[in-house]
């Protein structure tokens, strides 16, 4: 139950802001460097 509060809350906070995954620009597409976003709040 708490585990789905938990996603709940979680959810509702990250509706506030824009990511923006970098891509690599290849055959497939790739994160460039793991998974950095960009974040605009």
């Amino acid at each position: 139950m708490a585990f789905v509060q938990m996603k709940y809350v979680i959810d509702s906070l990250l509706k506030q802001f824009e990511f923006e995954p970098t891509f690599v620009l290849l055959l497939m597409a790739h994160m460039a460097d793991g998974s950095k976003v960009l974040v605009n709040g």
